[in-house]
């Protein structure tokens, strides 16, 4: 698995190194980081557990966001939705850097959901921490950039004032 490689050369090095002969070996990536820490304590398991809790905490957020907003049956079955993907199904069990974005992608928009109902600034520096977060994580979050960005610009325009703006950004800038 292409995922555990990157680091494990870079345990094999006692150094964070390039790897350009691996095939997506040059991204930045905090996963790997925290991969090669977690490989330190007992080999690729550990990277394993960890996309699996990932993805169970995305399900278990799925539920706690259907309960509260439209009943128990609405947040078991998207919890249910989300376990039963194919896709899950595949990556949660695998050490990949994928669940653990989707993770940071899922808070994000979560944090920007509570900002819509809760008027809390902080959900949006919330908000823009996670998005950083999932940039350092896996780079193809860029896609998932505007979406976030024409949010917080339509709370702006919303709100008409340019507050929400100065709570994002910040928050982003941090986190990347």
């Amino acid at each position: 698995m292409y995922h555990l490689a990157a680091p494990k050369i870079w345990l094999q090095a006692h150094a964070v190194i390039a790897t350009p002969f691996l095939r997506l070996g040059i991204q930045p990536h905090s996963a790997h980081t925290l991969f090669a820490a977690l490989m330190l304590a007992a080999g690729d398991i550990p990277p394993q557990i960890l996309s699996f809790a990932t993805a169970a905490l995305i399900g278990i957020g799925l539920y706690g966001w259907g309960q509260r907003a439209c009943g128990q049956v609405t947040g078991l079955f998207a919890a249910a939705l989300w376990a039963g993907s194919p896709v899950v199904l595949a990556l949660a069990p695998v050490a990949s850097y994928h669940m653990i974005a989707s993770l940071f992608a899922f808070a994000s928009i979560y944090a920007l959901t509570n900002y819509a109902t809760t008027q809390q600034r902080v959900c949006l520096f919330v908000s823009g921490a996670f998005v950083g977060f999932a940039l350092s994580t896996w780079l193809w979050v860029l896609l998932f950039l505007p979406l976030v960005a024409l949010s917080v610009v339509w709370f702006a325009i919303k709100e008409t004032r340019v507050q929400p703006l100065g709570f994002a950004v910040p928050g982003l800038a941090g986190a990347a």
